[in-house]
């Protein structure tokens, strides 16, 4: 009896130890089930949220949204699209050419101006030249050359060199579109050279007989030195109308100018030399300046120049810039 139930007994533990495997069994299956359904439909709704994130959303303008990548997203994906460079504008691109084509344009019409005029002067020059020759023989046409030496020499000194800064002074003005400015620099050297000619002419005839006898030994051609002297002043006074054509970028004016003024000198200056011979050296010179102190004024007078009211303080200032740029054009001409 006792045997049978041990038996059953242990039969019966191990049934119940059976069926409480397989039902601990069943539990980790079902939970394993749970799991895997779940972590399946996370993969599956993630990948759904990717592919809605994928696909291309249009904006209000009908433009495809540029936020794919969620690194670089920027606050706007409409409006903050992909910056092109902007190409340059046909029409400025045009006016720029324009403008270079005008400046070589015009660089090379004042070059052709300049080389043509220096081209006659110096065909006019050699002609004036043989005629002094044939006309004057060796010493007169050194004595001329002495001569116009002391001219060239009274004018450098007297001049202080304010015709060449002239050309800069009023360059300068020029650029700057100040229509006042340049009033008052055209003035202010206007009055400076005719005052600067009346002084050179004034100096060298008080000084005549010295440089009479300091270039000839002798103070016989005093009196041709004198006459000589009114050289200076009208050759300063059309350098000065020079410079103003010059520095206003009168090229053409300049070249006219220059070319005139030769050819009518010199077809006044060979008649005197040709009736008076040597005694005709110096009023050839003076009516040579003459002739282009008329000429210079012709081409002068087309600029017309207002002039302004002035305060000492203004032409001061002009007048200083004039005289320390002109002092040093004067001093390296007199080493040269």
């Amino acid at each position: 009896m006792n045997a049978n139930s041990s038996g059953w007994s242990n039969h019966g533990i191990g049934t119940l130890k059976k069926k409480s495997t397989h039902i601990a069994l069943n539990e980790i299956g079902s939970e394993a089930g749970n799991l895997s359904a779940t972590s399946s439909n996370d993969l599956l709704q993630n990948r759904a949220s990717k592919k809605e994130s994928v696909a291309p959303q249009l904006c209000e303008n009908g433009e495809v949204r540029r936020d794919l990548e969620t690194a670089h997203t920027p606050s706007d994906p409409c409006k903050n699209t992909l910056s092109v460079p902007s190409l340059p504008d046909s029409h400025q691109t045009a006016e720029v050419d324009t403008a270079e084509m005008h400046t070589y344009g015009q660089i090379l019409k004042s070059s052709t101006w300049i080389g043509s005029s220096s081209l006659l002067n110096i065909l006019i020059g050699i002609v004036r030249t043989k005629a002094m020759a044939v006309l004057l023989g060796p010493a007169g046409f050194g004595l001329m050359g002495l001569y116009g030496s002391i001219a060239d020499f009274a004018l450098m000194i007297a001049g202080l060199g304010i015709n060449n800064s002239g050309v800069r002074q009023i360059a300068e003005a020029v650029g700057t579109g100040d229509t006042k400015r340049i009033a008052r620099t055209v003035v202010v050297l206007r009055k400076t050279s005719i005052i600067l000619g009346i002084l050179g002419t004034v100096l060298l005839a008080v000084f005549s007989r010295q440089v009479s006898t300091f270039t000839f030994g002798s103070d016989q051609n005093a009196a041709a030195v004198l006459l000589l002297s009114l050289v200076v002043f009208f050759r300063m006074v059309s350098d000065n109308q020079g410079a103003l054509i010059q520095g206003l970028r009168r090229i053409s004016d300049l070249a006219k100018m220059g070319v005139l003024g030769t050819f009518l000198g010199m077809v006044i200056s060979i008649p005197f030399v040709y009736f008076l011979r040597e005694k005709g050296v110096v009023p050839s010179l003076v009516a040579f300046a003459v002739i282009g102190n008329i000429v210079s004024f012709m081409y002068s007078r087309k600029v017309q120049i207002q002039p302004p009211l002035m305060t000492m303080s203004q032409v001061r200032t002009e007048l200083d810039s004039l005289l320390k740029l002109g002092f040093a054009f004067m001093a390296s001409g007199c080493i040269v």
